[in-house]
């Protein structure tokens, strides 16, 4: 572990110092007008600067689109259970999306993701916000049909379902704080009512403008009242959505089909999806190359996408999306580490940030700049750079906490001899097979090189979401995790909430848990952006815990066959499709590019 890093360590390229400025300048330009939102008519925005002539121009001949086909691709993980309420693995979502409807949903945009002014309805047709803005009234879209097979037999959703999902959601999932006020929670939906059978009645515990937000991401999920005793949520699926779940063999794969009763005509293209549980990244990588599936990893690291590009120039090259929702991987404290800031401080100051992104296997930052490619590459705070409101700590926009994020060796040994540390054995616990590749060995070997003596420890997925959902109170030293959300005060809310489904810690942290909750009641966007700036001051102060990468540090690259077409995506979210099913609607098979 520590020899990989000091070798890595061993290579690093000065020239990246003295481009600080530069690149924090870059990152923050590239974000800006990433940020741009989309509509339901795609735009198109400037592509990268392309010096290596490996880029393909982006792909807008939907309008040649033909129906047919069905796409084979992988999901990554093992999924254990596809009960839309019950699920908390945020990989089952992408496995979900496609088979039921939420209430509203985001639009569409070519080579961006779309803002909040897109979403439109879903289940719902249309909706009120009251003038006080504490009630939402949705007006259900008529005949909205569920699967065709008993025991719903195509019967039309009913406000009964919505009512019975919310009291579900309610009841049995663990996200549900995040959506629903409950003991100790701050979720903004007091209580959901049905006066007719077309009505859907949210009262909110204070007005809140992103409501929408929220309920086009994955916290409410309608399922039919069947879903109570006439078939088994957790392994069939009975949906609403654009397709039906028609097999899944554990740990084999899912296959879908068309919905041919959608509600809107001619979608999908596709005739159907069938996803395969590829965990191991070579596994994955050699699928892929050899057109069993048709869109690469989103984390493929570059020597491995540059060689099969160069292998297959016939394949689609195109840069990935820059993410419009907060998703990372960051690492929470122990017992331990949450007793000295100091401490946590020093942790920080080992990780050199910029010398990660080069070296990590699923970013290379380096390798792409060197054959010609624009990279921009980005640091998160404790809001990611995914975040509207994000300061970036690397041109120092924390203000004094940014020194808390510069890699500095020196001071941190300083922090730890201050804090008492001497020598004492620490666990960098991490979930085997998880997540970017490489991540957890760097890390801590940086951690290690820096004087803290590191013991590794891979758990498996039971193990490691338990002590997950302690927010540090069942390990003492460090975890790697994941942590998302629909938008920025979502994301700070699901982390320095002791209810959050990202917890950090199961306590209120001082003067950090009501800012968020203040956050939640201010009504005036500029004034809630003002405080979200505040907050990650406030926390680089306090450091509770470590961001290490969001879910998309580099705006790297991503490959896809020719005959896999359109370049759509849609809601933000912890992947380009988990969110949704509104990009599965407009891929399409082309089969004369087919080879």
């Amino acid at each position: 572990m520590s020899d990989y890093w000091h070798s890595i360590l061993g290579q690093r390229v000065s020239r990246r110092r003295g481009m600080a400025a530069v690149a924090g300048a870059g990152a923050a330009a590239a974000f800006l007008a990433a940020c741009g939102g989309g509509t339901d008519s795609p735009s198109t925005p400037k592509g990268p600067v392309d010096k290596s002539g490996l880029l393909s121009g982006r792909d807008e001949d939907i309008a040649k689109a033909v129906p047919g086909g069905v796409w084979p691709n992988d999901y990554g993980n093992n999924v254990q259970a596809i009960d839309p309420q019950a699920n908390a693995a945020s990989a089952a979502f992408a496995l979900i999306t496609p088979v039921y409807s939420t209430l509203v949903k985001y639009g569409k945009a070519i080579g961006t993701l779309p803002g909040p002014e897109t979403i439109t309805g879903d289940a719902a047709e249309s909706w009120e916000v009251s003038p006080d803005g504490l009630t939402v009234t949705y007006k259900l879209r008529p005949n909205h049909t569920f699967d065709p097979r008993p025991p719903t037999s195509g019967r039309a959703m009913t406000t009964a379902d919505v009512k019975y999902s919310f009291e579900r959601t309610a009841s049995i999932s663990p996200v549900s704080g995040d959506l629903i006020k409950k003991q100790g929670s701050d979720g903004p939906v007091e209580s959901l009512s049905t006066p007719d059978d077309k009505t859907i009645v949210l009262k909110l515990t204070q007005p809140y403008g992103p409501i929408n937000e929220m309920l086009a991401y994955w916290y409410f999920y309608i399922v039919p009242t069947e879903a109570e005793s006439k078939f088994n949520p957790k392994s069939d699926a009975r949906g609403s959505g654009p397709f039906i779940l028609d097999e899944w063999k554990p740990s084999v794969s899912l296959t879908y089909k068309k919905n041919p009763n959608w509600y809107v005509k001619n979608r999908p293209l596709l005739d159907g999806m069938i996803h395969y549980p590829l965990s191991e990244p070579a596994t994955r990588d050699a699928q892929f190359e050899a057109k069993a599936i048709w869109l690469s990893r989103l984390d493929m690291g570059a020597d491995t996408l540059l060689r099969i590009k160069k292998d297959h120039p016939e394949l689609v090259m195109r840069q990935q999306v820059k993410g419009a929702a907060p998703g990372s991987y960051p690492m929470l404290f122990g017992k331990r580490f949450q007793k000295d800031v100091r401490l946590r401080r020093a942790v920080s100051m080992l990780f050199d940030r910029d010398a990660f992104l080069d070296a990590a296997p699923a970013y290379n930052a380096d390798v792409y700049r060197k054959v010609g490619l624009d990279v921009t590459t980005f640091w998160d705070g404790h809001l990611t750079s995914n975040g509207i409101a994000w300061l970036d700590p690397k041109a120092k926009e924390l203000g004094t906490p940014s020194q808390w994020f510069q890699y500095n060796p020196t001071e941190a040994k300083k922090l730890m001899s201050a804090a008492g540390y001497t020598g004492d054995n620490v666990d960098f616990t991490y979930r085997s097979n998880f997540g970017p590749q490489g991540v957890p060995d760097i890390v801590a070997g940086m951690i290690s090189a820096g004087g803290f003596k590191v013991t590794s420890k891979p758990v498996q997925e039971n193990d490691w979401r338990s002590m997950k959902n302690s927010g540090g109170a069942s390990f003492d030293d460090f975890l790697w995790t994941t942590a998302n959300s629909y938008n920025d005060d979502g994301y700070l809310a699901t982390k320095y909430t002791p209810t959050g489904k990202d917890r950090v810690t199961p306590e209120e942290i001082p003067n950090i848990t009501s800012q968020v909750t203040k956050i939640r009641l201010e009504r005036d966007a500029k004034r809630r952006t003002e405080m979200i700036k505040q907050i990650q001051k406030d926390l680089a102060e306090e450091m509770p815990d470590l961001p290490v990468v969001s879910t998309q540090p580099v705006l790297g690259y991503r490959l896809r066959w020719p005959w896999f077409r359109n370049d759509v995506y849609s809601a933000p979210g912890f992947s380009l499709d988990a969110s949704t099913a509104r990009p599965y609607l407009d891929y399409w098979y082309d089969a004369s590019k087919k080879t």
